[in-house]
């Protein structure tokens, strides 16, 4: 019989409406690391955290055998595993060097930052098609002209001189756009079609869902407005992973033809899913996934972002972040341990806490207004934090 304080736990967890996960021997250790990212309770807010570790506290007091200390204790807890930021964003070549660590198959590329490196990696990579593609943290890339196919290394060069340098603007980045400073120069593909798959955390369910659609190629969010019924889910029991019958199943539900092809496009959501959970990712897309002329099932972009509150555990992943990609006022904020977001409005916000600043933003919004800012100094913020803080909102043109 479990000890005492396991079940108790537990039915508090089950209150909370968290997945409470012990280690195997069923410990009297209460596991808040394994619990909130296993259950897919990541986006609890500082406010929420506050008021569950009171409850627990309260309960807890009844219960000696409990090992939950304190409400400031447990509030720690928690907020170790709260956001404190934006996720963290990567390229496109970086998200497929990690998914080809997993075993899902990717074109061969090389990352270049200058017209002769371009030159260079289309020399290695032989030819006859080349696809030179702008890097940045966007969408959409493709249709503002940062994607394109040569056909001769004069090609590769006349697109690379086009391509770096340029201000290119697509949905995701706004009017103003996004400089290009590196490309990603890879061989060409035979796509005979193309599909879509990623991944999120489910709030609800509070388990990885596996989204794949034979619409790829398309903005998901497109595909789920217009053709709902053509997104297919699995939300994913974290014990067993994502079973070979259900990577099948969602292959053949989106027109992968049977065989070899689907084998390969199992090993392509079971990569993907790995890559996910291991990296505490907080998003995971293949946009496209191809099915080429030989059967082969291929990851012809890539999209991770990662949970910035994880980020401790992955220093080969920071070690990937672009700072040119980001706002300088977000980067700054990080320096001091804020959590920063310029918005469009022009009142600017400085509140202490996550939950309240997300309800004064509320109230502005309520009577008209639009907030410039989210600006959370946090529950420790000190005079420095507070003075930075103002620094950086004040300098924040409106």
């Amino acid at each position: 019989m479990p000890p005492k304080a396991y079940v108790f736990k537990q039915e508090v967890m089950a209150w909370l409406n968290i997945e409470a996960v012990f280690d195997s021997t069923q410990s009297k250790t209460f596991c808040p690391e394994r619990a909130l990212l296993r259950g897919g309770s990541r986006a609890i807010s500082r406010a929420v955290a506050w008021r569950c570790s009171m409850s627990l506290f309260r309960l807890s007091s009844q219960n000696p055998e409990s090992q939950l200390v304190s409400a400031p204790a447990v509030y720690r807890q928690f907020c170790n595993f709260v956001p404190q930021g934006i996720p963290m964003k990567i390229h496109e070549y970086q998200g497929k060097q990690i998914l080809k660590k997993f075993g899902v198959a990717v074109p061969t590329g090389y990352p270049c930052f200058s017209v002769e490196e371009a030159m260079s990696a289309a020399e290695k990579l032989g030819g006859p098609v080349w696809v030179v593609k702008a890097q940045i943290h966007a969408g959409g890339r493709g249709k503002g002209g940062g994607v394109k196919v040569a056909k001769s290394l004069q090609e590769v060069k006349t697109y690379a001189s086009q391509i770096l340098g340029m201000q290119l603007v697509t949905h995701q980045t706004g009017p103003e756009g996004q400089k290009v400073s590196r490309l990603l120069v890879e061989e060409g593909a035979d796509i005979q079609k193309e599909y879509y798959v990623g991944m999120v955390v489910d709030r609800v369910t509070q388990r990885v869902c596996v989204m794949a659609s034979s619409e790829g190629g398309m903005e998901i969010e497109e595909v789920a407005e217009k053709t709902p019924e053509l997104i297919h889910k699995v939300y994913v029991d974290p014990d067993t992973g994502l079973t070979d019958g259900e990577a099948d199943d969602l292959a053949v539900k989106i027109g992968v033809p049977a065989g070899a092809s689907v084998v390969q496009a199992r090993k392509a959501f079971q990569g993907l899913y790995k890559a996910f959970w291991e990296t505490d990712a907080s998003l995971a897309e293949i946009n496209p996934l191809i099915l080429t002329g030989s059967g082969d099932i291929i990851a012809l972009d890539a999209k991770l972002n990662f949970d910035s509150n994880a980020l401790f555990r992955h220093p080969e992943i920071v070690e990937m972040r672009d700072l040119a990609e980001e706002d300088p006022a977000e980067i700054e904020a990080s320096k001091f341990d804020l959590s920063y977001i310029s918005l469009d409005g022009d009142i600017g916000c400085l509140v202490n806490g996550a939950g309240l600043a997300m309800a004064t933003m509320d109230t502005i919004k309520l009577f008209g207004g639009e907030p410039a800012n989210f600006l959370d100094v946090g529950g420790g913020a000190t005079t420095e934090k507070v003075t930075e803080a103002f620094k950086i909102m004040l300098k924040t043109p409106i």
